[in-house]
């Protein structure tokens, strides 16, 4: 589960700016759920007597980071940094960016670009 202190600003953020599909809300729960190419994300708030803490990061394999950061920086999402490579071997080069999202969790977003 995502980590929420308020419900509504996530539900609006990853429906918004990174584009996850909506899928229902459970009412008197503090739960939402998102889908993403076959992943399903649950948000929630803590249940009562529990502090709420950040998450680990999430990270969703896409496309293209560049097409991502364009998209996510028009949207103004709080991006951590520009794109850049954090790994390669011989066939791939792995670029990555991460944003926070409106709780402070991380997301992450990596593409393996094959070297010609």
């Amino acid at each position: 589960m995502i980590p929420a202190q308020d419900l509504d600003r996530p539900v609006e953020f990853y429906r918004d700016a990174p584009g996850f599909k909506f899928l229902f809300q459970v009412p008197g729960r503090g739960m939402a759920f998102f889908g993403r190419d076959g992943v399903r994300l649950c948000i929630g708030e803590p249940e009562a007597g529990q502090e709420f803490s950040n998450g680990a990061p999430i990270y969703y394999r896409v496309e293209s980071v560049d097409n991502v950061y364009s998209d996510l920086k028009e949207k103004n999402v709080d991006l951590a940094f520009e794109p850049h490579m954090i790994y390669e071997d011989e066939t791939h080069e792995l670029w990555m960016i991460f944003i926070n999202d409106t709780e402070g969790n991380p997301v992450g977003f990596m593409e393996e670009r094959p070297k010609n």
